[in-house]
């Protein structure tokens, strides 16, 4: 069985390739009038936020201080905002007069990590903000209120829910008031360029099915979740298009360095490769007896995690940052490179995946689900490595073609046969790679056309 905690940890290792971002804001704005000069000016700015706000109880009664159901002080909180915010500009006479304010609405959900008897509840608020003081040219003493109202707690029920004498209705008013210091980490740093507006609205997108996954849970979240994926995934494809804010040049906006890009990438790899182990360890661990078929089982799978890094990493790195240093549009291989490794990391915990059950049940016959994990998610990897040392070296290698041959003739006739047994000649292929790879070391396919780079 392909567990839930699997999808998650393909879904957080997606999320960790695709430029996160947990709290910034996104600032475009629009033109509602005109100076009477011959330079027209935006009179107001549009702002987007994502806030995420941990907080401390003070336990002032009795239910807060563990009388109650779970017998736990309840003193922790933690709320995702979501806001919309607008300011006059500093052109405008209003923004003149008050050049640090701003105001909007926001939603926001809220849990105390007792849902049974509080609730999550989800607030609805206006808010307004300003500047205090200016404590440093870059530190500033910042203040924010929210007014709304909250919806979705648990109240006071004489037979359900009989110690949580604090809440008496469904619905409450939601006020907060925040004094916050705002610092400014370098004088040229901020989300004010094009570019950054962009991101920030691509990820104000997906972080509403990221939280809206969070609050329902169950098979919503995993839908919810994959949407969210999808659009961190597509997004720079596309250069971030959103309307009249355009879409990125990549040859322009995205300045990278090869070396830094190629080494981030494969440090995700690695920390693919170590889930493969430990999924490995994990099941080992759950096994109640070693006999010599398990622990034959679990070396197996440690020489093909074995085999798949070798096959990977027999490019290096220089070859790699070279590659994007030489080219005319080096954001647009980023990009490339960052795109196949997303799935090469898909495709290492889906063999994660297949070292769990091998080692579990080695005996057992294959499965449809198991077909996938053990043959489809090898051929996914070596097509990616393909794509990649093509990129890199514009050559298919021919072991690599060979290797996808080998587990597609797989394909026909696996259920007769033990996962132990296929195992065994899955990693074979990837051994077979690496021999055929050290003695004929350029064999391999040259393509004349290349993609526009």
């Amino acid at each position: 069985m392909i567990r839930n905690r699997n999808a998650i940890r393909l879904l957080c290792l997606f999320c960790l390739l695709v430029y996160p971002a947990i709290n910034a804001n996104l600032e475009a704005q629009t033109i509602i009038g005109q100076r009477n000069d011959s330079v027209s000016h935006p009179l107001i700015c549009h702002q987007l936020g994502f806030d995420i706000r941990p907080g401390y109880i003070v336990s002032t009664h009795s239910f807060l201080q563990g009388d109650n159901a779970q017998q736990k002080k309840i003193d922790q909180s933690l709320s995702f905002h979501f806001k919309y915010a607008f300011r006059f500009s500093k052109e405008s006479n209003l923004g003149r007069l008050f050049p640090h304010t701003y105001q909007g609405i926001g939603i926001s959900y809220h849990t105390f990590f007792s849902p049974a008897e509080l609730g999550n509840p989800v607030s609805v608020y206006a808010f307004q903000g300003s500047r205090i003081a200016q404590l440093s040219p870059r530190l500033s003493l910042d203040y924010e209120w929210n007014f709304g109202a909250s919806f979705g707690w648990k109240k006071y029920d004489e037979l359900s829910n009989p110690q949580n004498v604090l809440i008496g209705s469904k619905i409450n008013a939601y006020i907060n008031l925040g004094f916050l210091l705002n610092w400014q980490v370098h004088k040229y740093w901020k989300l004010a360029a094009a570019n950054f507006k962009r991101i920030m609205g691509w990820f104000c997108i997906s972080a509403v099915f990221w939280i809206t996954g969070a609050i329902l849970q169950g098979e919503w979240q995993i839908l919810l979740w994959i949407i969210a994926a999808i659009c961190d995934y597509t997004a720079p494809m596309h250069g971030f298009a959103l309307p009249r804010l355009g879409r990125s040049d990549s040859s322009k906006e995205w300045t990278i360095e090869g070396h830094h890009l190629v080494e981030r990438c494969q440090l995700f790899v690695i920390i693919a490769f170590g889930e493969t182990l430990l999924m490995t360890g994990a099941s080992l661990s759950e096994v109640e007896e070693w006999t010599p078929l398990v622990i034959i089982s679990a070396v197996i799978s440690f020489i093909g995690s074995l085999a798949m890094w070798w096959v990977y990493f027999d490019v290096s790195s220089e070859a790699g940052s070279r590659k994007i240093q030489e080219v005319k549009d080096p954001g647009k291989l980023g990009l490339i490179y960052n795109a196949i490794h997303i799935v090469l990391v898909g495709a290492l915990i889906i063999c994660a995946v297949g070292d769990e059950l091998i080692v579990a049940h080695p005996e057992q016959e294959m499965r449809a689900e198991v077909v996938f994990v053990l043959i489809i998610g090898p051929i996914v990897y070596i097509l990616a490595n393909s794509i990649y040392k093509y990129v890199t070296c514009r050559m298919l290698p021919l072991s690599h073609i060979i290797a996808v041959i080998a587990l597609a003739l797989l394909l026909p006739w696996p259920y007769h046969i033990s996962l132990l047994t296929m195992n065994i000649l899955v990693t074979s292929v990837f051994i077979f790679v690496i021999v055929f790879d050290m003695l004929f070391p350029n064999k391999g396919f040259k393509i004349k056309w290349e993609p526009k780079i």
